[in-house]
C-alpha cells in the first residue's frame, strides 16, 4: 500500500459518516459535490458494512424459518 493510499484510509477513518450522510441528504446539490475522496471512501465502507450485516441477517432469518418448518 502506498503512502497516499494510507493517508486516504487514515482520513476516511476519521470521517463521521452519520454526520456526512445527514449533510448530503440536507443539501445534496452542494454537499455531495463538495465531498472529499476520504468522505467518499468512508461512505463506501459504511455501505459495504451495512450490506454485510443485512445479508447475514437475511441468512439468519431464513435459517430460523427453516428450523420452524422442518
Amino acid at each position: 500500500m502506498t503512502g497516499s493510499e494510507q493517508n486516504l484510509l487514515s482520513a476516511a477513518s476519521k470521517v463521521d459518516v452519520i454526520d456526512l450522510a445527514g449533510r448530503i441528504i440536507a443539501n445534496p446539490r452542494r454537499n455531495a459535490i463538495a465531498a472529499s475522496a476520504a468522505d467518499v471512501v468512508a461512505l463506501a465502507y459504511a455501505a459495504e458494512r451495512f450490506w454485510s450485516i443485512a445479508i447475514e441477517a437475511e441468512i439468519l432469518v431464513r435459517a430460523l424459518k427453516r428450523e420452524q418448518t422442518g
